[in-house]
């Protein structure tokens, strides 16, 4: 090798090494699980000392739409309501819910996972404590499945005042399912768009919207497959077998454009909560 070929390898090799050592994580990281710890605790020494906790959950809705749709949806919205307060991170998600999504031996309607209601009030309760353990100061519990929100509630409640006296607050969002639900609703009905539940036209559209590529999250038989317009299903040991492969409501006129503005009423109904909690625990600080 000649003198300049020598030359021009070294060059090389340390423009590699310069690019490694100065390269950054991307801007925007708000998932806990995708930063490093010394990062993590770079973010809380700066002040970034809240997190949300969003539960998933995995169940059946429909052949269109795949099982994770609780999961991918509360972390998205997740996500969004991080990036949107400027000075949160997000927890993982857990993908598993309070047993009450028709699970059950001799299931004909199979890919649902589930936990009895005291193991899951456990598991949320040590999520927050090591949340707390991690530094965080203000912890926010939410869910996207309907089944555990009580649980979290009081989950959230016990550690609160558990965790109180050692400057850590932890707060229950409901309105990350419950007003969400009701403001969805009356998007549709003024959309002259049909109410529905699992597989309808709600978390469909909203599958569509989040996901990366065509067909990932949505199957194209959305458009087409047969539906229940009457209500879920009976469950249980001695159910018959569900109508219409566990599709409520019609799926059919869903569309990314309805996904995207359902995405927004979430992320803003749970904004506008965190946000009154914040304040009004800023408000009974001050006043003692």
């Amino acid at each position: 090798m000649t003198r300049i070929a020598r030359l021009a390898t070294l060059a090389l090799f340390l423009l590699g090494a310069t690019t490694l050592e100065t390269r950054k994580p991307p801007k925007g990281v708000v998932e806990l699980e995708l930063l490093t710890t010394s990062e993590v605790a770079d973010k809380i020494a700066a002040g970034m000392t809240t997190v949300l906790i969003a539960n998933g959950g995995t169940e059946a809705r429909g052949p269109h739409d795949v099982l994770a749709g609780h999961t991918i949806m509360a972390r998205a919205t997740a996500l969004d309501v991080a990036k949107a307060l400027g000075n949160a991170l997000v927890a993982p998600v857990l993908p598993i819910d309070v047993g009450a999504t028709g699970v059950s031996e001799g299931t004909t309607a199979p890919g649902g996972v589930t936990m009895p209601a005291d193991t899951f009030k456990m598991v949320k309760e040590a999520e927050i404590q090591s949340m707390a353990w991690n530094g965080f100061k203000d912890i926010f519990v939410m869910g996207d499945h309907g089944g555990g929100q009580k649980v979290m509630q009081d989950a959230a409640e016990e550690m609160d005042k558990r965790l109180a006296p050692k400057g850590v607050r932890v707060y229950y969002v409901a309105d990350f399912y419950f007003k969400y639900q009701e403001d969805v609703r009356t998007y549709l009905t003024a959309h002259n768009l049909p109410i529905g539940a699992h597989g309808g036209v709600m978390e469909t559209s909203k599958l569509l919207f989040l996901e990366p590529a065509s067909g990932m999250y949505v199957r194209p038989i959305y458009k087409t497959v047969p539906f229940d317009p009457a209500g879920p299903p009976p469950s249980g040991p001695n159910a018959p077998p569900p109508a219409n492969n566990t599709v409520v409501g019609d799926p059919h006129p869903s569309s990314k454009e309805i996904g995207r503005d359902i995405q927004a009423i979430g992320v803003n109904d749970t904004v506008a909560q965190i946000r009154a909690l914040l304040g009004s625990a800023s408000s009974g600080s001050q006043s003692k």
